[in-house]
């Protein structure tokens, strides 16, 4: 004989409103679509304004951030473009906590993102913004150009 559970809601039992979850399953997840082409000439780094916000259950969740689609160009002489992804805490500065991508071509287009990060030292429970920052050492670099580009966050429990 098999067994079912049928629900048609859990709730914590308590005020919290939270129930731990086994560790690695995802509580929650947020994503951010940007489709504004977006590029930069500055040496120095650049907000995208593609910002992810999530409000963790848990201090101690990881924060999986993932970057994904647009695409990438540049057409100057062998510029090297950087993106890094910035987190904001408690309404603090950005701060860059990793870096993204780096690429170095001549004339390249069409290369897409695709890149993750997995943020295990926010601890907290107030809400955390992710946004990449981008720059060239020289020439225009497109952050994203004529395709949608998703910023990702996933609370996983620990």
């Amino acid at each position: 004989m098999t067994s079912r559970l049928l629900v048609d809601k859990i709730e914590g039992k308590t005020t919290s409103g939270t129930i731990q979850m086994p560790v690695g399953h995802v509580i929650q997840t947020v994503t951010n679509e940007f489709s504004t082409d977006t590029s930069t000439s500055s040496t120095s780094f650049q907000a995208s304004g593609l910002i992810v916000s999530i409000t963790p259950k848990f201090s101690n969740s990881k924060i999986i951030v993932t970057l994904t689609g647009g695409t990438q160009t540049w057409g100057s002489s062998a510029p090297t473009g950087t993106v890094n992804l910035y987190r904001q805490l408690t309404g603090g500065s950005y701060t860059s906590v990793v870096r993204l991508s780096y690429l170095t071509q001549n004339s390249t287009y069409g290369l897409s993102h695709s890149s993750m990060y997995v943020d295990t030292s926010h601890n907290t429970t107030s809400a955390i913004n992710y946004q990449p920052y981008f720059k060239t050492n020289v020439g225009t670099y497109w952050f994203n150009y004529d395709q949608p580009i998703h910023l990702i966050a996933m609370e996983i429990a620990q």
